[in-house]
């Protein structure tokens, strides 16, 4: 990490303001847990700066902030989360999601009820369902889980557009509410492709098992956006039946399905699996798919590793450290 012992305030300042010179990424770290009379000092000039320049730096502390947890950029978010302009509304929702902290649903939900831009709507509703998974874990208030889903339940209402239904459906299919099953269905059953994806990543996050046949039933779909649903969902689902289509998704047309495939192989594990990993990793000719491939290696030691030994003799954090490779894994766009 580097630090910022010896730069002030009005250095920071005057490098936002100087719109000819890229801003200087050592001095990002200069916003994680910024001190209040700081913050109280940018919120005036934050105005003044262009739309590109507070959007850009949004999302470099964001980007900053995947890379080292023990940053928090939280306040500067909040600030730029009041921005007049959407696309900074935007890019400060997304950030504000990295934290998980209880304290951000009511911000979300209000996002979700009350802003205008419809992407901002659903990007909260998105943000939403980690906070719903939490809930389910035991990890908040049962009260607030019970918020959470009623707002999300509540944005299910025709007058909110099918963008913002649709991520409030992803984000309830980790609930389980009894509201929430004839949702999916609903969706699943529509006829309309944006609905059936939709349907399916609820369904990989329900731990259900009553959706097994509908996703192996996807698994073969013409539209590739459904079959790569229906490939991420199998393996959040574990689901081994799924194993020899998902073999012949490797070689799928579409990279995005390809991709899922080997992933949720992974998490499935079985005979051939890491044996078509060490193959791939061989062909790999760029640094991208290599860093993919190791990844899915991983991945498959830690789930095979599961099995093998009972989990009270896993290092405590193993899970910790296992789950945030996956968030990793699902934040790549394919």
């Amino acid at each position: 990490m580097i630090e910022n012992n010896d730069i002030s305030i009005q250095e920071i300042i005057d490098a936002l303001l100087d719109f000819d010179t890229p801003f200087p990424a050592k001095h990002l770290y200069y916003f994680s847990d910024i001190d209040p009379s700081d913050l109280n000092q940018l919120i005036p000039v934050w105005r003044d700066l262009p739309v590109w320049r507070r959007r850009g730096l949004v999302e470099d502390l964001s980007e900053l902030s995947n890379r080292d947890t023990v940053l928090s950029f939280k306040d500067v978010c909040l600030l730029a989360v009041e921005d007049e302009e959407p696309e900074v509304r935007l890019s400060a929702v997304k950030a504000l999601g990295i934290y998980e902290e209880a304290s951000f649903t009511n911000l979300f939900l209000n996002l979700l009820k009350d802003d205008q831009e419809v992407e901002i709507k659903a990007a909260a509703a998105g943000e939403l369902g980690q906070y719903v998974y939490l809930g389910e874990i035991e990890s908040i208030d049962n009260s607030l889980l019970h918020e959470v889903e009623d707002g999300l339940l509540e944005a299910q209402s025709e007058i909110y557009p099918e963008i913002v239904r649709r991520r409030a459906l992803e984000a309830l299919g980790f609930s389980s509410r009894k509201e929430v099953s004839p949702l999916i269905e609903d969706a699943f059953q529509s006829g309309k492709n944006e609905w059936i994806s939709s349907a399916l990543l609820a369904m990989g996050r329900s731990a259900d098992e009553k959706w097994h046949s509908n996703i192996l039933e996807m698994l073969d779909h013409k539209i590739p956006s459904i079959r790569y649903e229906a490939a991420r969902a199998a393996g959040a689902l574990e689901i081994k039946d799924a194993a020899d289509q998902l073999f012949d998704l490797v070689d799928d047309p579409d990279e995005d399905t390809r991709l899922a495939s080997i992933w949720s192989l992974t998490q499935i594990g079985g005979e051939g699996v890491g044996e078509l990993i060490e193959n791939l990793l061989d062909e790999a000719d760029n640094e991208e798919d290599i860093d993919f491939l190791e990844a899915a290696a991983e991945n498959l030691a830690f789930n095979e590793s599961v099995q093998l030994f009972p989990l009270f003799d896993l290092p405590d954090n193993q899970f910790e450290d296992q789950e945030n490779g996956f968030d990793e894994i699902e934040d790549i766009e394919f």
